[in-house]
């Protein structure tokens, strides 16, 4: 006991020190872990943001116009196209390969969920699509 009376200032400093540490330790993974739940609420924000504006989007009234005017980019007769609420399916037969570039593009270009897409090679320079789609 005589022995740790000596060496109370240095037990007392050791404490100290270790305390100090421990409160490093505490706060740094304190630190990390507030900044792991900020950027996990910054990104659920985002993707609120983005759902959101993605619903406005196929909110919007114009898309089935929108679809109606592929009958510009094909001819109506290689064109078959039925609507059901806010699903589609348009059926292209004996397309050329520019029609078919064109027609995949404009459908693409519309603000739509394509659910299923089909092309089949019919011939030579013939190709058939088929392609059913929802906003």
């Amino acid at each position: 006991m005589n022995n740790l009376m000596r060496y109370k200032n240095e037990l007392m400093l050791l404490g100290s020190v270790l305390f100090v540490v421990i409160s490093y330790i505490y706060k740094h993974h304190s630190e990390v872990q507030s900044q792991e739940e900020r950027i996990r609420v910054e990104q659920e924000a985002r993707e609120l943001v983005e759902a959101n504006s993605l619903q406005k989007l196929w909110a919007n009234k114009t898309i089935s116009k929108r679809l109606d005017m592929i009958n510009s980019v094909v001819p109506s007769n290689k064109i078959h196209m039925s609507k059901k609420g806010k699903k589609a399916t348009i059926r292209f037969s004996n397309l050329t390969a520019k029609e078919l570039n064109r027609a995949l593009s404009k459908i693409l270009n519309i603000a739509i969920q394509i659910d299923d897409i089909d092309i089949k090679r019919e011939a030579k320079q013939q190709y058939s699509m088929e392609v059913r789609c929802k906003w």
